[in-house]
């Protein structure tokens, strides 16, 4: 079940990417919306993910019981996860950005709409 819903949506991905946006010359604010939707939850999902994996591997290797048996405070314990988490959501965030900016930069400059109707496809 697991890979049939994998491969529809990356179908459904694929095939959104020939089909013209409905958006009444409004291009920009939809690219705009649409990209930074997209790292809010990409980063929803990491932060999820790097939180769960880091603490069922802390509880498994009984790593946190050894941390916190040393004189550090359980609010410093936490802090130090948040901050562990907290990179590679930034890190995202570096990355993804300034593409959405570039891209945003590149509708400006021609609609996807014109693009549509020269081209028969949203990709360049």
């Amino acid at each position: 079940m697991k890979k049939k819903f994998s491969w529809i949506f990356l179908s459904l991905l694929a095939l959104s990417l020939f089909l013209p946006y409905f958006t009444f010359g409004e291009d920009v604010k939809v690219v705009e919306e649409n990209g930074l939707t997209l790292v809010m939850l990409l980063s929803i999902v990491l932060a999820l993910w790097t939180a769960s994996v880091s603490l069922a591997d802390e509880i498994e290797g009984r790593t946190a019981l050894t941390v916190l048996c040393k004189p550090i405070s359980r609010r410093d314990f936490v802090l130090g996860k948040f901050l562990g988490i907290l990179g590679p959501v930034a890190i995202l965030f570096i990355i993804l950005v300034p593409l959405i900016l570039y891209e945003v930069w590149r509708v400006k400059g021609k609609g996807i709409g014109a693009r549509v109707m020269e081209q028969g496809s949203v990709i360049p």
